[in-house]
């Protein structure tokens, strides 16, 4: 019942109310992206992704006074050699 309508390309809020009756789980699922460091520009990514990536790497607290967007690019690239050095080092070739 599921599959069937992601099948044939249905969009996400028409399959949420088809299959609430069955699961009402199913509208609730939300899946986080998944930001390449390689290729990604940095400035065109919002202050709540960059927010995301010191998360991920476990540093919360690393841009407390950070008050601008430009500040989250600072941290994230000063901080990319430790956490993630297959991206910066692709970053430097680029």
């Amino acid at each position: 019942t599921m599959s069937k309508p992601m099948k044939s390309f249905m969009p996400s809020t028409k399959i949420c109310e088809k299959l609430r009756d069955a699961d009402n789980q199913i509208c609730d699922l939300k899946y986080d992206k998944q930001i390449d460091l390689t290729k990604v520009n940095l400035k065109k990514l919002k202050v709540k992704d960059l927010k995301k990536i010191l998360s991920d790497w476990g540093e919360d607290n690393a841009c407390k006074g950070c008050a601008e967007k430009s500040d989250f690019i600072k941290k994230v690239e000063e901080l990319m050699p430790k956490y993630a050095p297959e991206a910066a080092k692709k970053r430097e070739e680029l």
